[in-house]
């Protein structure tokens, strides 16, 4: 199943775990599956994820078959995936391994 719909666990987005002292974190608003448009990136495992304003970013990670090295930006106020490309379209050199310091268009 891809990420065009976002399963939310019991203690948010991909489950969670106890927080500071062994307290549980503070539960979602939302619980259940989202249905996203866009242009949906393929399920990985192993990536790289970062929210910025009201957008989560994923990058890279493993596909079940080989490493990817794609940025994917989720709009969360739109439920809208784009892919995010560098603009010297040089993404093939990005790993999870180097930090990339271009910018994106």
């Amino acid at each position: 199943e891809g990420l065009g719909n976002l399963g939310l666990g019991r203690d948010g987005v991909g489950g969670g775990g106890r927080g500071h002292n062994n307290q549980r974190p503070p539960r979602p608003s939302y619980v259940g599956t989202i249905t996203a448009t866009g242009n949906v990136p393929s399920p990985r495992d192993r990536h790289a994820a970062v929210v910025h304003r009201s957008s989560l970013y994923i990058f890279g990670g493993f596909d079940g078959t080989s490493r990817v090295s794609d940025l994917y930006g989720f709009d969360v106020d739109r439920l809208i995936w784009r892919e995010v490309r560098a603009r010297n379209n040089n993404t093939a050199n990005m790993t999870m391994n180097n930090e990339y310091a271009g910018q994106v268009a």
